[in-house]
């Protein structure tokens, strides 16, 4: 399975083979499930210490005629701190305890819960593949996309290796506008470049390079049909690996 090869100036610059995965079935089920499984939120958590740095924990005995008890006076029995004392008698205040004022959280969130859920390797990487499978089918892309003509384009789009080698941005975006014909509108939208050059920052939309693509990069909110461009060297790269 062969595709072109585009030039700064739309034309061909020959083909190359893709990649085996590329005429395989893409399996979308795949793509919802790794990407669930693996959620972009942060793990967030209170500090274990929180509420709990109080005198108050052990102070209280709970046992009755001893010093500072609680029992047969008619108190509660939450931990608390002694405010003032005279004799036997005390003024305290609840403390440390979820019930007290100023105390620790009954069931706070903690920072080593797993978001995630647990999948194998291999299904990763079907749901990758699957994904550039289905961002590269021109049923999914015009969903997506439906305002843009994607009349003179072939899929996957690669295109040569001397458009990332151009060094001022606005240059480097007019030869990828000449490449994309009518489609060139979306160099202003959502979409992702896979190149194994580093481009400057400030080009408008994603670069990644084809051995730093995850999930979350191919499938925005769950769904596939992001527009992808990819480079001859990185198209080469993802076949061997």
């Amino acid at each position: 399975m062969k595709a072109q090869i585009l030039s700064c100036d739309g034309k061909s610059n020959g083909s190359m083979e893709l990649p085996k995965f590329f005429g395989e079935k893409a399996r979308e089920d795949m793509v919802v499930k790794v990407f669930l499984a693996n959620p972009e939120r942060q793990p967030y958590g209170s500090n274990p210490r929180a509420g709990m740095e109080h005198s108050a924990h052990g102070i209280f005995k709970h046992r009755r005629r001893a010093w500072k008890g609680s029992y047969g006076i008619g108190i509660a029995r939450t931990p608390s701190t002694v405010m003032s004392r005279k004799g036997t008698r005390f003024t305290r205040r609840g403390a440390f305890a979820a019930n007290a004022r100023g105390g620790r959280e009954s069931h706070p969130p903690k920072t080593f819960k797993a978001w995630g859920g647990e999948i194998n390797r291999k299904e990763v990487a079907v749901a990758l593949m699957s994904a550039m499978i289905l961002n590269n089918s021109m049923d999914v892309l015009k969903k997506n996309y439906p305002k843009t003509d994607f009349s003179g384009l072939s899929f996957p789009v690669i295109i040569e290796d001397k458009v990332v080698e151009i060094k001022k941005i606005n240059e480097m975006k007019k030869a990828m506008a000449g490449a994309l014909g009518k489609a060139a509108d979306l160099l202003k939208k959502n979409i992702i470049l896979v190149s194994e050059k580093k481009i400057a920052k400030g080009i408008g939309f994603d670069v990644k390079k084809s051995s730093e693509l995850n999930i979350r990069d191919l499938v925005v909110s769950g769904k596939p049909g992001r527009f992808m461009i990819f480079t001859e060297s990185s198209m080469k790269a993802l076949g061997a690996k």
